[in-house]
């Protein structure tokens, strides 16, 4: 499988700033005065329709002829099934450009929950039909929580600022659960550290900075698993930065 992904730092989307700390000695307890680690609040973004089911963002025509598509090659005992995912699924699209993320999302695994038993492990389209929609969920929802993340950071009202965070929140966990059944190692370390990553910078516009570091590390230790070598540079700088927000400045040496 392979994603286009893209990492953004904030409010600049494809804009990267690195700040280098310069040379530590072995045995440094301490930054010395007014040096802080960098953070780069980079949350990463995928076109995921392009590589799972265009179900969501797509045109209508794209969605008429996967949908049609679908019909014809299981057409018979599953034909009212897949009319009925396709339904949901619609429903779940009219949610989305209405602005109700919730009712979106859960169109979404209304559908799933449908293709599950359609499309059983086993079944000759499951990876196809199936898998595929739940990476396209997974994918959405990780969207939707760094969506919520950025516009919680350009509110003033403090109130409608925190309630954006705890969507993002919200949608950050049901992720979680997701991630953790994928078979696939290689999927699974992929989903974790966009995941992992995305979440670590919820923690770190929270100000819970030690929460945002170890949820780094554990992003950096996801990724190092995948076979991507995709922004490389980025996870090994924030590994530094997170080592160092940890004071365990010998690691980070």
């Amino acid at each position: 499988i392979f994603f286009r992904i893209f990492l953004s730092t904030w409010p600049n989307p494809y804009v990267f700033g690195i700040a280098f700390l310069g040379p530590m000695n072995r045995g440094v307890d301490a930054l010395p005065e007014k040096l802080a680690a960098i953070w780069l609040e980079a949350p990463v973004t995928s076109e995921f329709e392009l590589d799972t089911l265009p179900l969501l963002f797509s045109s209508e025509d794209e969605f008429d002829a996967y949908y049609d598509d679908l019909l014809v090659e299981h057409e018979g005992e599953l034909g009212a099934a897949i009319k009925e995912i396709k339904s949901r699924n619609a429903d779940a699209r009219e949610e989305c450009l209405a602005g109700r993320w919730s009712e979106c999302l859960e169109g979404l695994e209304s559908a799933l929950s449908l293709r599950r038993i359609a499309f059983p492990p086993g079944h000759e389209s499951h990876y196809k039909d199936c898998t595929l929609a739940e990476y396209h969920l997974l994918m959405s929802l990780i969207t939707f929580g760094t969506w919520f993340l950025k516009e919680a950071g350009e509110q003033k009202d403090l109130r409608v600022r925190e309630a954006y965070e705890i969507r993002a929140f919200d949608v950050f966990c049901k992720a979680k659960e997701l991630v953790e059944p994928i078979k696939n190692q290689h999927h699974k370390s992929f989903f974790k550290t966009l995941w992992l990553n995305n979440f670590a910078n919820y923690y770190w516009k929270r100000r819970k900075s030690h929460a945002a570091a170890q949820t780094m590390i554990d992003a950096h230790r996801a990724w190092t698993k995948t076979r991507l070598r995709t922004f490389g540079w980025y996870f090994h700088v924030m590994n530094a930065s997170a080592l160092l927000v940890l004071c365990k400045y010998e690691d980070c040496v």
